[in-house]
């Protein structure tokens, strides 16, 4: 059993941009469902493979993942489960 900081919640996730962290590419997020003015760093290949998409085409997706949505802090957020958003091709056409 999931403590209600640890249950994950299937929600919209938006890739805002991608940058070069210190050891790989990082996808800047917005989890409107969580905090919808701060943006999170997740691993761009994490949602990449998920997705079989090129990362280079990241940016501006809406997503949806498991996220445990009421984890007090972005460094306690954990995503599972990547698909494309509502109405979003999965090709992206």
């Amino acid at each position: 059993m999931y403590t209600e900081a640890r249950k994950p919640y299937r929600v919209i996730v938006r890739v805002q941009d991608c940058r070069y962290g210190p050891e790989e590419v990082v996808a800047e997020c917005v989890v409107t469902a969580w905090q919808p003015r701060t943006t999170v760093d997740v691993p761009a290949s994490m949602i990449a493979d998920s997705l079989n998409t090129p990362i280079d085409q990241l940016v501006g997706k809406r997503l949806s993942a498991d996220v445990n949505i009421y984890a007090p802090t972005a460094g306690e957020l954990y995503f599972r489960d990547f698909g494309m958003g509502p109405g979003v091709a999965q090709n992206g056409n």
